[in-house]
C-alpha cells in the first residue's frame, strides 16, 4: 500500500488528500466506497468533518448531499486507470483539480488541487437558451459538465417552486431528492459517457415536497440540456395497482375453492393456490396454457364443454364433475378481457361430503323404514321377522342373495334360520352347521370380526351350495351382551362390499334381533302388569297412579279410596295438586329421568283434615306411557311426636322459652354484621331459693313462670328470650343499641313491680351489655353484661330476702296463731335466761331474735297438719321434725338473718347426744340454742295444745329439772328454775307484751 514515509508526506502536504476502500459488490464491480483517513486540507475542500465518513459507505452521504457527487464520480473513473478531473464542489463553492488512481487493488488515492476557476453565479451573458425550449410546456433547462444549471424555463420554475433566476448557478445534486440521489449519479454518468441519458427520479421543489419525473437529457455542444415530465398521479395509481393486486391475489388465494380464468382459447390468466395444490403445478407452469396442453391425461370432457358453452353463448353454466373419487361442482361465468375477447371465470368447489351425506340420509331413511316395519308389524313367529329382517339387507345393499345363521344354544354350531337368493325363500330345515364347515361364512364368526371379499373365488363347499357363483360376499357377526348371537352373510352386491355396507347391516340386524326381543318382552311385560294390578289393588298401602305432564290421577287403589275420603270416580278426576295441602299445592317436583323420589308431606283429605305422609314416588312404564307410581304411609303421628321432640329439644319444659342449648346456638348465628348492634340482657329472680326452701319449688316454679311471661310481654318479636339456668333468664336484642336496651330493661322493671305470686312480689336483677360490630368478642359481650347483673343484684337481693323473710313469717303465723304467740313466748323466756346468765346486750338480742324465728322452717308445712288435734302420724312427726333444718336454709339465704342460721338447726339437740337434726351433744350445741330448747320446752308444756294438756309452771320446772344433763342443760334449766321462773308473772306472756316484743325487734332490725 502507501509507505509510512509516503503517508506522512500525504498527511502534511496542502493539497486534499485522502484513502479509499473499494467495497466488492461480489461480482466484480464496485459497489460503494469507504473512506480510511484524510488530512486537514481535505476536510476543508469538501467542507464537512471526516470523521462522519470515516469506517462508512460513501453512498449513505450522496443522498444527503454530504459527500461530493462530483468526487464520487470521479472514484469511479479511477478504478481502471489513473484520472484527472475538474470537480466543482458545491459546499464550500470551490473548483479543485481531483487526481485519483489506484496504488494496488481494493484501494484509491484521491488528491484535490485548488485552481483559480471561480463558480458560476449567473448565465454567461453570451448563453441563449433557444427559444422553443424557453416556450416548451415542459420543464427545459440548460446544465454543464460540473451540473450547474446555467439556464431554465419557466416552466421549470412552475415545477419547482423556484424562480428561474434562483435555478441558475444551482446544482442540479440539490434538486434531486436525497431517495433519488444514487439513481441521479448513474444517470448523469450514463449523461457523461453516452453524451444521452433517461431515468425517473424525484425532485425536492422549494416547499419541500418531493415530486415524481420522468427525467430525459441530450448533450448540447458542451453542455447537456434536461427536460422533465411531472409522472407522480402515475407514481401513485401504480401503487395503488400494486396494492389492489395483492388485496386480490390474498382473497382468491384465501378461498379453498378452486378459482381460474381463462381467455378465449381457454388458455390460463389467472389461478389461485387451491387449484395449484389440486393440479399438482407451479403458477409458471400453468399460466398462458391450455388444462389440455399440460395434462391431456386428466381432461374433462363436461369442464371443456360447459367452457366453450360459456364463450359461445356469454352466459353462465353450472357443471358438475368427479375425479379421483371426489365430486365437484363448477358455476362458470363469462369475464370481458379487452379487445372485443371473452373469457371464461370459475368457482369450484368440492361437493364430496354433500354428496356422501345425501347417500347416508337415503340409506338412513330406508333403514329407519325398515325397522319401523319391523318394530310395528305383528309377525306369527320369530322366523317371520328374520325372514322380512334378510330380504329388507338385500334391498339396503343392493345384494343378490342372503344367508342368516343363529347361535342359541350356547355352543359352537350355527342355525341356518334363513336363505334367500333372487326373492326366493328356501327351506332351510333350521339345519345345524358347526363353524368349521362353514368354509368363509365362518370367518365372521371365529374372529368376531365383519369379513369382506370383493374378489372372491368359489372354493365350493357351503357358498356353492347356496348360491352357486360367488363373485363377492360380506359377512358379519351379531353381538349380544359381547357374544356372537347370529350371523349374516350377503353375495353377489351389483358393485363392491365397503365399509359402509357393514355399519348398515349390522345397525340393522342388532335392531332387528331387538324389536324381536322386545315382542318377548312385551309378553311378559303384560303378564307381569296382570300380576301387578292384582298387588296394586289389594296392597293396604295407600297407591297412586299419575301422569307427570298433566299431573292427573291415572289409577287409585282402594287404600287410597279408603285414606282420602273419595269415591274412585272422584278420585280420578282429580289432579295430585288437589290433595296436597293448599300451602304445598304446585310446589310438589316430580322425579326425572330413572330417578326416585322420597319425601313427607301435607296431604288433605276430602273432609278437609289434614294428614302429615310419607311418598316414595319412581317414573314407570304403564301401558307403553311413563307415569308416576307413588306409595303414600300415613305418618301423621309420629310428626307429631316428632315436633313435640323438636320443641322440647330448644325451650325449656317449665316456662316455655327457648333453652340453653338453642341459645348458645341462635347467639352464634346472630353474632352477625346484619344484627349489629347487638344487645344482651342478662336477668336473674332475687331470693329464688329462699322461696323454694320456705314455699317449696312449686311456688319457686310458678315464680320462674311469672318472670318468663313478663320478660316475653317487655320485649319485641324478633327478640330472643331464653332460661340459661335454674333462675337466670338471657335476652338477644338484635339491631338495638344501649339506650334502646335500656329502655326496654326500664319497662319489664316497671311491669315487674305489678307483679305479685300469692304474697310474694317478683324482684329480678338486670344487667346488658352491646357488641356494636364484629372487633368486639361476643362472649366477652355477654360476660359484661353478666357482671352488670351481679352487681346490680348484690344491692337489690338483700332487701329481697328480707321482704321474703317478713313473708314468709306473716304466711307462718297467717296458718297458725298459736305459732304467733308460741315464738313471742319462746322469744320472751330466751331473752330473760341470756340476760340472767349476765350475756352481752348483743347476745341477748341474738338470743331473742333466735326465739322468734325458731320455728320459721313449719312455713312449707301444711296447715292441717300445724293445727292437727291429736297425735301426729310417724310421716307428719318426720315432717315436723324437718322444720330445723329448713329453718337453717331460709336465714343462710338472708345475710340479714345468716348468724341466726346454726342457732335455729341446733335448737332440738340434747346434751346426751340424742336429738335432731345432727344428734350432736354437750358443749358442741351454740348456747343460744341449748336456751331456746329450755324456753320452747317450758312454754310447750304449759300451753295447750291439739295432742297434749297443759301443766303448771311448777310441773313444768320439775320436769326440767329431771331432764337435766340428758335431754336439757344444765346451767340453763337451773338459770331458769332458779332465776326467771320466780319472777315471770301470766302477764309478761300474754299476746299483746308478745307483739310488742316483735315490735322491737323490728324497729331495733330497721335501725
Amino acid at each position: 500500500m502507501i509507505t509510512s514515509l509516503h503517508r506522512d508526506g500525504f498527511l502534511r502536504m496542502p493539497a486534499g488528500y485522502a484513502l479509499f476502500n473499494i467495497i466488492d459488490s461480489g461480482d466484480g464491480l464496485s459497489s460503494d466506497y469507504c473512506l480510511i483517513e484524510a488530512n486537514d486540507a481535505f476536510e476543508q475542500a469538501v467542507g464537512f468533518p471526516v470523521s462522519r465518513f470515516e469506517g462508512k459507505a460513501l453512498s449513505l452521504f450522496i443522498r444527503d448531499a454530504s459527500f461530493p457527487l462530483e468526487l464520487f464520480d470521479a472514484l469511479r473513473c479511477a478504478e481502471n486507470a489513473p484520472a484527472e478531473k475538474e470537480i466543482y464542489i458545491s459546499k464550500t463553492g470551490q473548483w479543485f483539480k481531483a487526481s485519483v488512481y489506484s496504488p494496488q487493488p481494493k484501494y484509491i488515492v484521491s488528491l484535490l488541487f485548488a485552481t483559480s476557476r471561480k463558480k458560476v453565479v449567473s448565465k454567461p451573458k453570451d448563453y441563449t437558451l433557444p427559444e422553443a425550449l424557453w416556450a416548451a410546456p415542459l420543464p427545459v433547462f440548460v446544465a454543464n459538465q460540473a451540473g450547474v444549471i446555467l439556464d431554465a424555463n419557466r416552466q421549470s420554475a412552475a415545477a419547482s417552486g423556484y424562480e428561474a433566476q434562483e435555478l441558475v448557478g444551482m446544482s442540479l445534486y440539490r434538486l434531486i431528492d436525497r431517495n433519488s440521489r444514487v439513481m441521479g449519479l448513474m444517470f448523469y454518468k450514463e449523461l457523461i459517457q453516452n453524451g444521452s441519458s433517461a431515468s425517473q427520479l424525484q425532485i425536492k421543489t422549494k416547499g419541500g415536497d418531493a415530486i415524481w419525473v420522468n427525467a430525459h437529457a441530450l448533450k448540447y455542444g458542451d453542455n447537456y440540456i434536461f427536460y422533465c415530465q411531472d409522472i407522480s398521479s402515475y407514481k401513485a395509481l401504480e401503487n395503488e395497482l400494486v396494492t389492489s393486486e395483492l388485496l386480490y391475489r390474498t382473497f382468491i388465494n384465501a378461498s379453498s375453492d378452486l378459482i381460474y380464468l381463462k381467455d378465449e382459447q381457454l388458455r390460463y390468466i389467472i389461478v389461485n393456490d387451491a387449484l395449484l395444490r389440486v393440479q399438482g403445478f407451479d403458477y409458471s407452469d400453468i399460466i398462458g396454457r391450455s388444462h389440455e396442453e399440460i395434462s391431456p391425461e386428466t381432461s374433462i370432457d363436461a369442464m371443456h364443454e360447459s367452457d366453450l358453452h360459456v364463450i359461445r353463448t356469454k352466459d353462465s353454466a353450472v357443471c358438475e364433475f368427479s375425479i379421483g373419487g371426489g365430486h365437484f361442482e363448477a358455476f362458470k361465468f363469462p369475464v370481458s378481457i379487452g379487445d372485443g375477447r371473452t373469457g371464461v371465470g370459475a368457482y369450484i368447489r368440492s361437493v364430496t361430503q354433500k354428496k356422501r351425506h345425501e347417500e347416508l340420509q337415503r340409506r338412513t331413511l330406508q333403514r329407519h323404514r325398515i325397522l319401523s316395519n319391523a318394530l310395528l308389524m305383528t309377525f306369527q313367529s320369530s322366523q317371520g321377522l328374520v325372514e322380512y329382517a334378510l330380504e329388507e339387507a338385500l334391498k339396503l345393499t343392493d345384494s343378490q342373495c342372503g344367508i342368516l345363521f343363529t347361535r342359541e344354544d350356547g355352543t359352537g354350531a350355527m342355525t341356518l334360520r334363513a336363505q334367500l337368493c333372487n326373492a326366493e325363500h328356501t327351506d332351510t330345515s333350521k339345519k345345524l352347521y358347526p363353524v368349521s364347515q362353514m368354509m368363509l361364512w365362518g370367518q365372521a364368526v371365529d374372529s368376531g370380526r365383519p369379513v369382506i371379499e370383493n374378489n372372491y373365488v368359489p372354493e365350493g363347499g357351503l357358498s356353492g351350495e347356496a348360491f352357486g357363483d360367488v363373485h363377492n360376499f360380506m359377512s358379519i357377526p351379531i353381538l349380544k351382551n359381547g357374544k356372537i348371537v347370529a350371523a349374516v352373510c350377503l353375495v353377489n352386491k351389483k358393485g363392491d362390499f365397503d365399509e359402509y355396507d357393514v355399519t348398515e347391516l349390522s345397525m340393522l340386524m342388532n335392531s332387528v334381533f331387538v324389536a324381536a326381543e322386545k315382542q318377548n318382552m312385551q309378553k311378559n311385560i303384560e303378564n307381569l302388569f296382570a300380576q301387578t294390578q292384582a298387588m296394586f289393588n289389594e296392597h293396604d298401602a295407600v297407591m297412586l297412579l299419575f301422569d307427570p305432564e298433566t299431573r292427573e290421577i291415572k289409577e287409585a287403589n282402594p287404600a287410597a279410596v279408603a285414606f282420602y275420603g273419595y269415591s274412585k270416580e272422584e278420585l280420578l278426576t282429580l289432579k295430585y295438586d288437589d290433595i296436597l295441602a293448599p300451602r304445598e299445592a304446585n310446589t310438589f317436583v316430580l322425579p326425572e329421568g330413572d330417578s326416585k323420589r322420597f319425601f313427607s308431606s301435607p296431604h288433605q283429605l276430602k273432609n278437609g283434615e289434614i294428614r302429615i305422609v310419607d311418598v316414595y314416588s319412581c317414573p314407570i312404564n304403564y301401558h307403553s306411557d311413563i307415569m308416576i307410581f307413588s306409595i303414600i304411609f300415613d305418618v301423621t303421628e309420629r310428626e307429631k311426636a316428632f315436633e313435640e321432640i323438636k320443641y322440647l329439644s330448644f325451650h325449656d319444659h317449665l316456662t316455655g322459652l327457648y333453652n340453653r342449648r338453642y341459645f348458645d346456638n341462635i347467639i352464634k348465628q346472630m353474632d352477625d354484621q346484619r344484627y349489629y348492634p347487638l344487645s344482651i340482657v342478662i336477668s336473674d329472680v332475687n331470693g329464688l331459693k329462699l322461696i323454694n326452701d320456705s314455699f317449696g319449688h312449686a311456688q319457686g316454679d310458678e315464680l320462674l313462670v311469672k318472670a318468663a311471661e313478663l320478660l316475653q310481654q317487655g320485649c319485641r318479636k324478633n327478640d330472643i328470650c331464653a332460661r340459661i339456668g335454674g333462675d337466670e333468664f338471657a335476652i338477644l336484642l338484635p339491631n338495638t343499641n344501649a339506650a334502646q336496651a335500656g329502655k326496654i330493661v326500664d319497662r319489664i322493671k316497671q311491669m315487674q313491680s305489678k307483679v305479685k305470686i300469692k304474697q310474694l312480689d317478683l324482684s329480678m336483677s338486670f344487667g346488658y351489655a352491646v357488641k356494636q360490630d364484629e372487633k368486639s368478642d361476643i362472649e366477652l359481650v355477654f360476660s359484661e353484661a353478666e357482671n352488670k347483673m351481679y352487681r346490680n343484684k348484690i344491692s337489690e337481693s338483700p332487701s329481697t330476702r328480707s321482704k321474703t323473710i317478713d313473708i314468709i313469717l306473716k304466711t307462718l303465723y297467717g296458718k297458725s296463731e298459736e305459732e304467733l304467740r308460741h315464738a313471742a313466748r319462746v322469744a320472751k323466756l330466751s331473752a330473760r335466761v341470756a340476760a340472767e346468765m349476765g350475756l352481752p346486750m348483743e347476745q341477748v338480742m341474738l338470743v331473742s331474735e333466735a326465739g322468734l324465728l325458731h320455728d320459721i322452717g313449719k312455713v312449707g308445712i301444711d296447715k292441717n297438719v300445724l293445727n292437727k288435734r291429736g297425735q301426729f302420724t310417724r310421716a307428719e312427726r318426720l315432717e315436723i321434725e324437718r322444720h330445723s333444718e329448713s329453718g337453717w336454709r331460709i336465714l343462710s339465704n338472708s345475710d340479714e338473718y345468716a348468724r341466726l342460721a346454726d342457732v335455729i338447726l341446733y335448737h332440738h339437740e340434747s346434751p346426751d347426744g340424742k336429738g335432731y337434726p345432727r344428734g350432736i351433744k354437750g358443749d358442741s350445741i351454740p348456747l343460744a340454742s341449748r336456751i331456746i330448747a329450755v324456753a320452747e320446752a317450758f312454754d310447750a308444756m304449759t300451753s295447750h295444745s291439739s295432742y297434749r294438756k297443759a301443766v303448771s309452771w311448777n310441773q313444768a320446772a320439775e320436769e326440767l329439772r329431771q331432764k337435766t344433763g340428758t335431754q336439757f342443760d344444765e346451767q340453763v334449766v337451773s338459770v331458769f328454775v332458779d332465776k326467771v321462773l320466780p319472777r315471770l308473772s301470766e302477764e309478761d306472756l300474754d299476746l299483746s307484751a308478745a307483739l310488742s316484743m316483735i315490735d322491737r325487734l323490728n324497729e331495733r332490725r330497721n335501725a
